[in-house]
């Protein structure tokens, strides 16, 4: 059985903030389903384990499927800047605007 210092340390593994003694009633219920779900994750790892694999070749990934790439001949490096400030709703020179982002 998991107690709460192996979910501290994995919720530090993991990166995840679990905070102990937090202001909400709700949390230790909530940390008890944690732990709960924990247990659970790792009894199916077990589970796993007990699984013959003889014969069985490891993978690497999920397919056998392989990256396609198209050839690209093309001369053109995207579109031409020219078309691009024609289509674009405000510009200011050859520079593009756009609203502002932050305040």
């Amino acid at each position: 059985m998991f107690a709460n210092k192996d979910l501290k340390n994995l919720s530090g593994l993991a990166r995840l903030e679990v905070k102990e003694g937090d202001k909400e009633k709700s949390f230790g219920a909530a940390q008890d389903k944690l732990l709960v779900d924990l247990q659970k994750i790792f009894e199916h790892f077990e589970e796993l384990k007990e699984l013959d694999t003889t014969g069985v070749e490891p993978m690497t990934g999920g397919t056998f499927n392989k990256n396609v790439f198209r050839n690209d001949n093309s001369d053109k490096g995207g579109l031409l800047a020219e078309t691009s400030i024609e289509a674009f709703p405000e510009v200011d020179g050859k520079f593009l605007k756009i609203p502002p982002v932050f305040d």
